[in-house]
């Protein structure tokens, strides 16, 4: 999975067709539907995450992967549904 940095974001670049804005806007609704699922998930996982801290006293490996792949995903939505960038990011995680 590729990374959305400060490199990525080129205010100063090409400006988008008109075409490409409405596509940006119909792609951005099943962005925003399985976003708003794993952002649930990612809910739950924190949660699981607190307790097994608390109990265990350390991290569980496979919740930090996982929410660590939400904020990854949800920042490559972000930078997208800003208009930030014109890099589509995939719709499935």
């Amino acid at each position: 999975m590729k990374t959305i940095t400060a490199a990525t974001i080129n205010p100063d670049g090409p400006v988008s067709s008109r075409w490409e804005i409405i596509i940006h806007l119909l792609y951005s609704i099943p962005l925003i539907v399985v976003w708003y699922i794993y952002a649930i998930f990612a809910l739950l996982g924190g949660i699981i995450q607190f307790f097994a801290v608390l109990v265990r006293g350390r991290r569980s490996v496979r919740i930090s992967g996982f929410l660590k792949g939400f904020i990854d995903y949800y920042y490559r939505y972000a930078a997208y549904g800003m208009f930030l960038t014109d890099e589509r990011p995939p719709v499935i995680p």
